[in-house]
């Protein structure tokens, strides 16, 4: 997500604000999701007469409180070199297969792990990365 999504008189959501899912790069949740927020901030402003930058900062601080802790993890997946993610999520798939730990998995793939669930998944990470 953008630092700074808002503006004086302007509130940014989804693609314009850089709102994806960060490992799998989908959208429309994420535009749904802070686009409710964008627009309870919005209608907070106006009925108070200030949308000023100052005041539409609070809407940062809901995407924050929606996105948590998986938008931290799914940043620190992103420093995983390449091959090292590729071959750690292949061996993970396996695993998740064998352990009937499908809950795991689809965690991963709506990018809502917190951490103890991405150490689950990639345990060579920890310490790594994680």
């Amino acid at each position: 997500m953008l630092e700074k999504p808002y503006s004086d008189g302007l509130i940014l959501a989804g693609d314009s604000a850089g709102q994806a899912g960060m490992l799998l790069g989908e959208g429309i949740r994420y535009a749904m999701e802070f686009g409710k927020r964008a627009g309870i901030t919005a209608t907070e402003a106006l009925e108070v007469g200030d949308c000023s930058a100052s005041r539409l900062k609070r809407y940062v601080k809901r995407c924050k409180d929606y996105s948590g802790e998986s938008s931290e993890v799914a940043r620190e997946l992103l420093k995983v070199p390449t091959n090292e993610y590729w071959e750690a999520l292949i061996d993970a798939i396996n695993r998740v297969k064998g352990e009937d730990k499908s809950d795991l998995f689809l965690k991963y793939l709506k990018s809502e792990m917190n951490y103890e669930d991405a150490k689950q998944l990639f345990p060579s990470f920890e310490g790594k990365y994680l």
